[in-house]
């Protein structure tokens, strides 16, 4: 009898994976191990952090790490029951590329003020690309400007966290419904939780969750981004269509 392991479960992972891109993922036993290339452009990403002996760079280098590397264990919902993985998260900052070198990266750019963090895709005339090897670029603030709120240390890290895995091809996971105009509640996959603390990467900006993980996986196979339900074009977003990755049932009744 075949043991399940990450490794058998996904003997596709390559299909869309190349050494060339920002992200680069391998998959040995029950191991995930993802390599991605970053620079830091903006002349403030080397400024020291408030009450931190680091720079921004450092910092955004250290949360992305922290939270994306992490010990999972498998449920009914998620990869096998009982399936112990490990994820293992590395950030290599490039300084300078060698002329003609055709190594991509993940821009990220820090500026010492105020605005809405956020993840922005290349554009080819007016269609938006958005694949492995085009994962986007970040821009990274000292706070948001939507509630004029000063990000501390553990809300910084979090939040570039959050951004970075939508370069991962992930979605946001607390859009209101536009039916309902209620958020989705918590459950085993997904869940709420405290902003910049706990509850899924992708929706309170707190830790990566088994079913962040599989949809990680799940995009790095088809090469496309990956949501966590299923709305229509609204406002806040295009249509969305949830990742066949997720099996708990869902219900919108929480607080927008």
């Amino acid at each position: 009898m075949v043991k399940n392991t990450l490794e058998t479960l996904y003997p596709d992972i390559n299909k869309y994976n190349d050494t060339k891109n920002a992200h680069y993922i391998t998959v040995s036993d029950n191991t995930i191990n993802l390599r991605t290339y970053v620079t830091f452009p903006t002349t403030d990403a080397y400024k020291v952090f408030p009450g931190t002996d680091f720079t921004y760079a450092q910092v955004i280098e250290k949360g992305i790490e922290s939270r994306w590397t992490t010990e999972l264990l498998g449920s009914e919902y998620d990869f096998v029951k009982g399936m112990k993985i490990k994820v293992n998260m590395n950030i290599i900052p490039i300084e300078c590329l060698p002329l003609f070198d055709t190594q991509r990266y993940i821009q990220i750019n820090v500026y010492d003020y105020f605005d809405i963090p956020r993840t922005i895709y290349e554009q080819f005339f007016w269609h938006t690309v958005r694949n492995i090897s085009h994962p986007g670029y970040i821009n990274m603030y000292t706070g948001d400007s939507r509630n004029d709120h000063l990000y501390n240390y553990i809300e910084y890290q979090g939040t570039v966290a959050h951004e970075f895995g939508h370069t991962l091809l992930l979605g946001d996971a607390y859009f209101s419904s536009p039916i309902t105009g209620n958020q989705l509640t918590s459950n085993d996959e997904i869940a709420q939780g405290n902003f910049g603390c706990d509850g899924s990467i992708m929706y309170s900006n707190g830790k990566v969750y088994a079913n962040d993980i599989e949809m990680v996986l799940e995009a790095f196979i088809k090469n496309s981004s990956q949501d966590y339900y299923t709305m229509l074009a609204n406002s806040e977003h295009g249509e969305l269509t949830k990742s066949n990755v997720i099996r708990h049932s869902q219900v919108f009744d929480g607080n927008p």
